[in-house]
């Protein structure tokens, strides 16, 4: 249906159908903008607009007359033998066949018959399971208790002592059935998570964490919280809030998606066969050396301009 859309559009263009006076829409004297003239120049606007919305009978008219503005100026230059111009013939003809080159782009993928893809969308499938699995996420809290540096054997001993029995002392008054999310307002030294009581906020993945947090974090079941766990970061107490676990999609579910995507690739893959057959057929013409030599050294020749430049 769209494909057949497309082709009515452009033979309009080429002034290949018939205006039926049923369906004129907008006239001025014998200057007529039809129906499907101007849903042709809706559609153009339309596309234009990433949500598009429904047009008011002002816009409706405004665009009639714009379709009429464009129509009257064409016959005004055509009274004038402007279209007899032979620069303007030259665009005239290429405008008609890029119109036609087009054309005949949708008109050779409207051709293709596109073979069963199923087998191909199955065997796909099959062999990137991994694409069609999501990994396992959680939601977590945590209090951390910050270290100015990452390490063992220099002058911050001291802070991973005083760090380590803070944490410590914390982790006793959680074990006495404090609330966390109050611990984590007045200890945690990660600002951006002690404001929310220290949940992270959103879901993460395994990777999305440093190895020795997320080993911790993932071991858990919902509402526990971790003993102290050690990162680059300082120490942590950890609780899980949430396990989200990982679902592969089945066949069924992304077998319309796949399906889509093979049927597209080998449209695509006839229509650039066509195209360079095309493009061989040009390839394959006879020069005319002699013409060839005499532009070329019309363009460049010494003291020579190109044609149209200042």
């Amino acid at each position: 249906m769209k494909q057949s859309a497309i082709l009515l559009s452009f033979l309009m263009m080429l002034g290949a159908v018939p205006v039926i006076a049923a369906e004129v829409v907008f006239s001025v004297g014998e200057v007529v903008v039809t129906y499907p003239e101007l849903l042709r120049e809706i559609a153009k606007q339309q596309t234009k607009k990433p949500n598009p919305t429904p047009l008011t009978e002002e816009q409706f008219r405004s665009l009639a007359v714009g379709v009429m503005k464009r129509k009257l100026m064409a016959r005004e230059a055509e009274d004038r033998g402007l279209d007899k111009v032979p620069v303007i013939v030259d665009e005239i003809t290429t405008a008609r066949e890029t119109v036609l080159a087009n054309i005949l782009i949708h008109d050779d993928r409207s051709r293709i018959k596109v073979p069963d893809m199923e087998q191909a969308a199955r065997d796909y499938y099959d062999t990137h399971l991994d694409q069609y699995t999501s990994e396992e996420m959680i939601v977590a809290s945590h209090i951390l208790f910050k270290l100015s540096c990452n390490c063992v054997n220099c002058d911050c001993v001291a802070e991973r002592a005083e760090k380590r029995a803070k944490a410590e002392e914390v982790k006793a008054r959680l074990k006495q059935g404090e609330k966390f999310s109050q611990l984590a307002r007045e200890y945690s030294e990660d600002e951006k998570t002690a404001k929310a009581g220290g949940s992270f906020g959103v879901s993460v993945k395994r990777s999305e964490l440093v190895p020795a947090f997320a080993n911790v974090a993932f071991a858990l079941q919902p509402g526990e919280i971790s003993d102290i766990v050690t990162t680059g970061y300082g120490y942590h107490l950890i609780r899980l809030d949430e396990k989200i676990p990982g679902k592969k999609s089945t066949y069924e579910e992304v077998r319309p998606r796949l399906l889509a995507k093979f049927r597209n690739e080998y449209l695509t893959g006839q229509v650039a066969e066509a195209d360079q057959r095309y493009q061989q057929q040009a390839e394959n013409g006879q020069w005319n050396e002699e013409m060839l030599k005499r532009l070329r050294a019309e363009v460049h020749g010494e003291g020579k301009a190109l044609p149209l430049q200042k």
